[in-house]
Protein backbone atom coordinates (compact mmCIF):
# COMPACT_ATOMS: atom_id res chain seq x y z
CA UNK A 1 0.00 0.00 0.00
CA UNK A 2 2.78 2.49 1.17
CA UNK A 3 4.31 1.35 -2.02
CA UNK A 4 1.94 2.19 -4.10
CA UNK A 5 1.31 5.48 -2.48
CA UNK A 6 5.02 6.20 -3.33
CA UNK A 7 4.77 5.45 -7.23
CA UNK A 8 1.61 7.84 -7.59
CA UNK A 9 3.52 10.55 -5.50
CA UNK A 10 6.50 10.00 -7.78
CA UNK A 11 4.22 10.17 -10.87
CA UNK A 12 2.44 13.20 -10.16
CA UNK A 13 5.65 15.12 -9.43
CA UNK A 14 7.23 13.61 -13.02
CA UNK A 15 4.64 15.16 -14.56
CA UNK A 16 4.81 18.14 -12.62
CA UNK A 17 8.36 18.57 -13.72
CA UNK A 18 7.46 17.66 -17.53
CA UNK A 19 4.95 20.53 -17.62
CA UNK A 20 7.05 23.51 -15.64
CA UNK A 21 9.65 22.47 -18.32
CA UNK A 22 7.24 22.26 -21.35
CA UNK A 23 6.12 25.94 -20.26
CA UNK A 24 9.66 27.27 -19.95
CA UNK A 25 10.90 25.74 -23.44
CA UNK A 26 7.60 27.48 -24.91
CA UNK A 27 8.20 30.99 -22.90
CA UNK A 28 11.94 31.00 -23.81
CA UNK A 29 10.58 30.34 -27.48
CA UNK A 30 11.88 32.72 -30.14
CA UNK A 31 9.37 33.91 -32.05
CA UNK A 32 10.09 36.31 -34.87
CA UNK A 33 7.73 38.31 -36.84
CA UNK A 34 8.80 41.12 -39.72
CA UNK A 35 7.97 44.55 -38.63
CA UNK A 36 8.38 48.39 -40.54
CA UNK A 37 9.40 50.20 -37.09
CA UNK A 38 8.27 53.86 -38.38
CA UNK A 39 7.43 57.23 -37.00
CA UNK A 40 8.14 60.89 -36.92
CA UNK A 41 10.63 63.28 -35.17
CA UNK A 42 8.52 65.43 -33.52
CA UNK A 43 9.83 69.43 -33.18
CA UNK A 44 8.72 70.64 -29.55
CA UNK A 45 10.13 74.10 -30.88
CA UNK A 46 7.76 74.04 -33.86
CA UNK A 47 4.92 71.85 -33.39
CA UNK A 48 6.16 70.01 -36.56
CA UNK A 49 7.98 67.01 -38.35
CA UNK A 50 11.83 67.70 -38.00
CA UNK A 51 14.02 67.06 -41.25
CA UNK A 52 17.56 65.42 -41.76
CA UNK A 53 17.38 64.08 -38.13
CA UNK A 54 19.57 60.62 -38.11
CA UNK A 55 17.27 57.92 -35.58
CA UNK A 56 19.07 54.71 -34.20
CA UNK A 57 17.19 51.43 -33.41
CA UNK A 58 18.84 49.07 -31.10
CA UNK A 59 17.22 45.71 -29.78
CA UNK A 60 19.80 45.39 -26.70
CA UNK A 61 21.29 41.67 -28.46
CA UNK A 62 23.21 43.38 -31.31
CA UNK A 63 21.15 45.56 -33.61
CA UNK A 64 22.31 49.16 -33.75
CA UNK A 65 20.91 51.04 -37.36
CA UNK A 66 19.77 54.03 -38.17
CA UNK A 67 17.88 56.30 -40.67
CA UNK A 68 17.28 60.11 -41.20
CA UNK A 69 13.86 61.50 -41.22
CA UNK A 70 12.66 62.89 -44.12
CA UNK A 71 11.33 66.20 -45.13
CA UNK A 72 8.12 65.83 -42.93
CA UNK A 73 10.32 64.28 -39.98
CA UNK A 74 8.99 61.08 -41.13
CA UNK A 75 11.42 57.70 -40.91
CA UNK A 76 10.57 53.91 -41.36
CA UNK A 77 13.06 51.15 -40.74
CA UNK A 78 11.22 48.44 -43.06
CA UNK A 79 11.18 44.39 -42.42
CA UNK A 80 12.60 44.26 -38.99
CA UNK A 81 13.09 40.93 -37.48
CA UNK A 82 11.26 41.31 -34.20
CA UNK A 83 11.59 39.02 -31.31
CA UNK A 84 9.09 38.13 -28.47
CA UNK A 85 11.99 36.45 -26.43
CA UNK A 86 12.44 38.61 -23.32
CA UNK A 87 16.33 39.34 -23.76
CA UNK A 88 15.64 41.37 -26.74
CA UNK A 89 14.62 44.80 -25.71
CA UNK A 90 14.04 47.81 -27.98
CA UNK A 91 14.58 51.21 -28.46
CA UNK A 92 14.43 54.16 -30.89
CA UNK A 93 17.42 56.61 -29.67
CA UNK A 94 18.00 60.31 -30.94
CA UNK A 95 21.35 61.64 -29.13
CA UNK A 96 21.19 65.06 -27.58
CA UNK A 97 24.37 67.57 -28.04
CA UNK A 98 25.19 69.99 -25.16
CA UNK A 99 26.33 72.61 -27.67
CA UNK A 100 28.70 73.89 -25.11
CA UNK A 101 31.24 76.23 -27.35
CA UNK A 102 29.92 75.24 -30.35
CA UNK A 103 31.35 76.76 -33.88
CA UNK A 104 29.38 74.95 -36.47
CA UNK A 105 25.83 73.86 -37.15
CA UNK A 106 26.85 69.42 -36.57
CA UNK A 107 27.61 70.82 -32.90
CA UNK A 108 24.70 73.45 -31.68
CA UNK A 109 22.49 72.76 -28.76
CA UNK A 110 20.46 69.81 -29.80
CA UNK A 111 17.80 67.88 -27.04
CA UNK A 112 17.12 64.48 -28.08
CA UNK A 113 14.77 61.66 -27.26
CA UNK A 114 15.09 57.79 -26.41
CA UNK A 115 11.96 55.80 -26.47
CA UNK A 116 11.52 51.94 -25.28
CA UNK A 117 9.16 49.58 -27.30
CA UNK A 118 8.16 45.82 -26.89
CA UNK A 119 7.25 43.07 -29.59
CA UNK A 120 3.69 44.16 -29.07
CA UNK A 121 4.21 47.63 -29.88
CA UNK A 122 6.60 47.27 -32.67
CA UNK A 123 3.27 48.49 -35.48
CA UNK A 124 2.99 51.72 -33.89
CA UNK A 125 3.56 55.33 -34.85
CA UNK A 126 6.44 56.42 -32.48
CA UNK A 127 7.05 60.07 -31.90
CA UNK A 128 10.52 60.94 -30.30
CA UNK A 129 9.78 64.74 -28.94
CA UNK A 130 13.14 67.09 -29.52
CA UNK A 131 14.01 70.05 -29.04
CA UNK A 132 17.13 72.03 -31.64
CA UNK A 133 18.65 74.92 -30.78
CA UNK A 134 19.92 77.93 -32.65
CA UNK A 135 24.22 78.21 -33.21
CA UNK A 136 24.24 81.95 -31.64
CA UNK A 137 21.21 84.18 -31.18
CA UNK A 138 22.31 88.07 -30.51
CA UNK A 139 20.89 90.76 -29.77
CA UNK A 140 21.78 94.67 -30.35
CA UNK A 141 20.29 97.84 -28.93
CA UNK A 142 20.51 100.62 -31.39
CA UNK A 143 21.53 103.58 -30.60
CA UNK A 144 24.44 102.24 -28.28
CA UNK A 145 25.97 101.64 -25.87
CA UNK A 146 23.85 103.25 -23.62
CA UNK A 147 25.39 105.64 -21.92
CA UNK A 148 22.87 107.96 -19.76
CA UNK A 149 22.58 106.72 -16.48
CA UNK A 150 19.02 107.26 -16.35
CA UNK A 151 18.17 104.96 -19.68
CA UNK A 152 17.48 101.46 -20.11
CA UNK A 153 16.28 98.52 -21.96
CA UNK A 154 15.22 95.67 -20.00
CA UNK A 155 13.76 92.63 -22.57
CA UNK A 156 12.79 89.22 -21.77
CA UNK A 157 11.93 86.97 -24.89
CA UNK A 158 9.79 83.87 -24.84
CA UNK A 159 9.63 80.77 -26.62
CA UNK A 160 5.95 80.02 -25.46
CA UNK A 161 5.19 76.68 -28.01
CA UNK A 162 8.06 75.02 -26.32
CA UNK A 163 6.91 76.07 -22.90
CA UNK A 164 3.52 74.65 -23.72
CA UNK A 165 5.14 71.41 -25.10
CA UNK A 166 7.37 71.09 -22.61
CA UNK A 167 6.89 72.98 -18.80
CA UNK A 168 9.95 72.38 -17.52
CA UNK A 169 12.16 73.75 -20.23
CA UNK A 170 13.66 76.88 -19.84
CA UNK A 171 11.83 78.93 -22.54
CA UNK A 172 12.47 82.45 -21.51
CA UNK A 173 15.72 84.44 -22.04
CA UNK A 174 16.47 88.54 -20.57
CA UNK A 175 18.90 90.95 -20.74
CA UNK A 176 19.69 94.38 -21.53
CA UNK A 177 20.94 96.99 -19.19
CA UNK A 178 21.15 100.77 -17.68
CA UNK A 179 23.96 103.39 -18.21
CA UNK A 180 26.45 100.72 -18.19
CA UNK A 181 27.41 100.89 -21.97
CA UNK A 182 25.74 97.27 -22.83
CA UNK A 183 25.66 97.34 -26.07
CA UNK A 184 24.37 93.29 -27.09
CA UNK A 185 23.77 90.17 -25.33
CA UNK A 186 24.19 86.80 -27.38
CA UNK A 187 23.01 83.38 -25.91
CA UNK A 188 24.23 80.07 -27.72
CA UNK A 189 21.66 77.04 -28.62
CA UNK A 190 18.81 78.60 -27.74
CA UNK A 191 15.90 77.11 -29.17
CA UNK A 192 14.84 77.14 -32.23
CA UNK A 193 11.39 78.82 -33.10
CA UNK A 194 8.89 81.88 -32.68
CA UNK A 195 10.42 83.92 -29.94
CA UNK A 196 8.37 86.51 -28.83
CA UNK A 197 9.99 89.80 -27.32
CA UNK A 198 8.38 92.03 -24.56
CA UNK A 199 10.92 95.19 -24.27
CA UNK A 200 11.12 97.64 -21.64
CA UNK A 201 12.35 101.33 -22.78
CA UNK A 202 13.22 104.18 -20.26
CA UNK A 203 14.93 106.90 -22.41
CA UNK A 204 14.83 110.37 -20.60
CA UNK A 205 12.53 110.16 -18.41
CA UNK A 206 9.28 107.92 -20.45
CA UNK A 207 9.01 104.09 -20.53
CA UNK A 208 7.25 102.63 -23.47
CA UNK A 209 6.69 99.00 -23.61
CA UNK A 210 7.61 96.97 -27.00
CA UNK A 211 6.56 93.90 -28.39
CA UNK A 212 7.92 92.06 -31.17
CA UNK A 213 9.40 88.49 -32.41
CA UNK A 214 11.68 86.59 -34.70
CA UNK A 215 12.46 82.97 -36.13
CA UNK A 216 14.99 81.13 -35.70
CA UNK A 217 16.06 77.74 -37.64
CA UNK A 218 17.87 75.03 -36.13
CA UNK A 219 21.45 75.89 -36.56
CA UNK A 220 20.91 79.83 -37.27
CA UNK A 221 23.46 82.45 -36.68
CA UNK A 222 21.09 85.78 -35.86
CA UNK A 223 21.10 89.03 -34.65
CA UNK A 224 17.69 91.24 -33.50
CA UNK A 225 18.38 94.87 -33.20
CA UNK A 226 15.92 96.90 -30.63
CA UNK A 227 15.89 100.39 -32.05
CA UNK A 228 15.19 102.56 -28.97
Amino acid sequence: MWLNSMKKIIIVLLAALFFFTQCKREKDKDHITQHDIKGMVYNNCTDSGLANVTVYLKDGQGLDVNTVSDGGGNFVFPGVSIHDNSKYTYSIYIPSKSGDNATTFEYCRFIGASLSFNHDEADMNFKPRVEPGCLLYTIYTNPTPITNSSDSVIYTAYQNTLHKNNSIATYTWGGGGQGTGVSWDNYGGYPMGKQVFQIDIWRSGVHTTKKDSIYLTWGANKTYTINW
